[in-house]
């Protein structure tokens, strides 16, 4: 972190605190402050709030799970990092203290690698949260120019917490509103459902992390294809995801949907149970200037998808139309 990190110990022994402080300054932390008790620490806290605080668990008077569970529970204070002390290193204290918002658990004796390395790896948690808010924040500070007056501003404040992209609220908001409109004026509307293949077995296999980066790159890339004022690209479900393309017909939703199948193969993320060997796509198309509900153009957009999904994968699939395997 480019700023100095302050950090505050709670330990109501003054040897523990002692060895903390000593470990952490000659480890080049500067701002660190030791109390040895939960009413302390929140005091000191209220006045100052920390980056990360070292908290044992065993406290007399108000314990550190107390503690824990206050801090989260307040508005100023519920971002501070807590890593958990604790002599014991299983058993419900342990269990009830990450239910009570801790990130990490460090055992006594302290060990100064351990210690260390934790501590880092949760600045480092920090610092990746408070880049996250910061491109939230300015998404927001940048609706108003990006969509519709006040609707498109709140469209875009409602965005998926994984992926950074509009959230299904966001998508049926949006679709109910470009629906409406293009109607009005006789315009076509184009809808892809798109769904990463055999996700499942990629998560199952590399674990959820590699999964939430496989997500948030099909994410980045499928909002490349669709910029205009007029489209949105949204996390419809799990590992589904919603295109809305106003103003365009069939023959433009197809060459989006193949765009869109392409630029993921290129990303060539490895899939070891893809028949492909990398992460691809299947989608369904659906396009109309007819009145139809909303409901109609998403359920023939899921049905084109379990079309392209029972004939192969890595394709799409037009509603009631042919299956689009010239792709």
């Amino acid at each position: 972190m480019s700023r100095v990190v302050s950090i505050l110990l709670v330990d109501d022994a003054s040897d523990i605190r002692s060895l903390l402080c000593r470990i952490l300054e000659q480890a080049g932390y500067a701002d660190i402050r030791a109390v040895g008790s939960a009413e302390e620490a929140l005091a000191e806290l209220s006045f100052r709030p920390a980056d990360v605080v070292l908290l044992d668990l065993f406290l007399p008077g108000m314990d550190g799970i107390s503690l824990c569970q206050a801090l989260k529970a307040d508005r100023t204070l519920h971002r501070i990092l807590v890593l958990a002390i604790s002599a014991r290193s299983d058993g419900h204290p342990l269990e009830r203290a990450f239910e009570a918002g801790a990130i990490d658990f460090i055992r006594k004796p302290i060990d100064r690698i351990e210690l260390l390395a934790r501590l880092r790896s949760a600045l480092r948690l920090k610092e990746e949260m408070d880049r996250t808010r910061d491109r939230e924040r300015d998404l927001l500070e940048t609706a108003a120019g990006l969509r519709h007056a006040n609707q498109a501003l709140e469209r875009l404040s409602m965005l998926d917490g994984l992926t950074g992209i509009p959230n299904r609220r966001s998508f049926d908001l949006f679709f109910d509103s470009e629906r409406r409109r293009c109607q009005r004026f006789g315009r076509p509307l184009g809808l892809l459902i798109a769904d990463i293949d055999e996700f499942k077995a990629y998560n199952d296999t590399l674990g959820h992390p590699a999964g939430d980066v496989c997500l948030r790159q099909v994410a980045r890339t499928l909002v490349s294809l669709a910029r205009r004022p007029t489209d949105l690209v949204a996390r419809y479900g799990g590992e589904e995801f919603g295109i809305i393309l106003g103003e365009t017909d069939a023959v433009g939703a197809r060459a989006i949907a193949r765009a869109a199948r392409d630029a993921v193969v290129s990303l060539e993320i490895l899939h070891p149970h893809s028949p492909h060997g990398i992460v691809t796509i299947s989608l369904g198309v659906a396009a109309s200037t007819d009145e139809v509900s909303g409901r109609t153009l998403i359920d023939r957009a899921d049905a084109a998808l379990y079309r392209a999904k029972r004939a192969g994968r890595n394709q799409f699939s037009e509603a009631a139309l042919p299956l689009g395997t010239d792709v």
